[in-house]
């Protein structure tokens, strides 16, 4: 399916428009499928853990119109695992042609770990991420047997003591222990907006994760610049300096442990000072 051509492009610049991939009939019925999710939406009365993404593996995200008046106007943001809501999609996730497609760009290990629509609505000044992150919840089930490496968790911050199950997730995720932790979005993700700067507000989350996984097996991400739509990049940097500092851990959670977890090599010495490298 891809020429020579294309896929000296791709290697060149790591991304490759295919047109027509897909046939008259296909996109017609993938229209089809297309149309049944708007009209969930449209007639409302979805079941509200298909909107909360809770206990089923569908997640249909509805958020208000930007700027609207009447704020019950919404917009269809995303629909993950669309597949399991109409068979069109499923006939699309399971397309031999993505197969033929990609593995003469990126071979035949592969494995698809979520399947979803990104929606931009007429009016509504929706923006969606291309980012994805592995989350805690059903639609991701045995995340640890899958995904032998690093687990990036984004949490809800409220100040208080994390729920229960979000906790005995963790702390059974943290038995495997090839599994390493990445604390990343604490403050686009705290309950207050925008998020306090204070570190106590989120010391019983990072207490939490800190007692499940341990020193050595945290690391930091900034998750700049998406961090500024919630705090100054000072005040997240700030809040991990504070407490992992004052552990005296700080190196281990900036630098050690993610350099063990990607098996980084040493980061090179700064040069001495009035030289042009490293001293010998």
């Amino acid at each position: 399916m891809l020429s020579a051509t294309e896929i000296e492009s791709f290697r060149d610049q790591g991304f490759l428009v295919k047109r027509a991939t897909f046939d008259a009939d296909e996109i017609a019925r993938l229209r089809e499928g297309f149309t049944y999710i708007e009209s969930l939406v449209e007639e409302g009365g979805i079941d509200p853990q298909y909107l909360s993404g809770k206990d089923r593996e569908v997640h249909i995200h509805i958020q208000p119109q930007a700027g609207a008046a009447d704020a019950s106007v919404r917009c269809l943001r995303k629909v993950q695992w669309p597949s399991m809501s109409h068979p069109a999609f499923e006939q699309l996730r399971t397309s031999p042609k993505f197969a033929a497609l990609l593995e003469p760009l990126i071979g035949t290990t592969l494995k698809q770990y979520i399947n979803q629509i990104n929606f931009k609505m007429p009016g509504g000044q929706i923006e969606f991420p291309w980012h994805q992150d592995i989350r805690p919840i059903p639609a991701f089930s045995a995340q640890v047997d899958n995904y032998v490496q690093t687990i990036i968790v984004v949490v809800r911050v409220d100040g208080e003591a994390p729920d229960p199950e979000w906790v005995s997730f963790f702390q059974a995720v943290a038995e495997q222990p090839q599994v390493y932790l990445k604390v990343s979005a604490l403050v686009e993700n705290s309950a207050q907006q925008p998020a306090p700067a204070d570190t106590d507000y989120y010391r019983p989350t990072l207490d939490t994760l800190r007692a499940a996984f341990g020193e050595d097996r945290l690391f930091f991400g900034s998750n700049w610049p998406v961090c500024e739509r919630s705090a100054t990049y000072e005040t997240c940097i700030g809040i991990v300096r504070d407490y992992f500092e004052a552990r005296d851990t700080s190196e281990k959670f900036v630098w050690d442990n993610a350099k063990a977890c990607y098996g980084l090599p040493d980061h090179p010495q700064p040069a001495s000072e009035g030289t042009d490298g490293p001293s010998d």
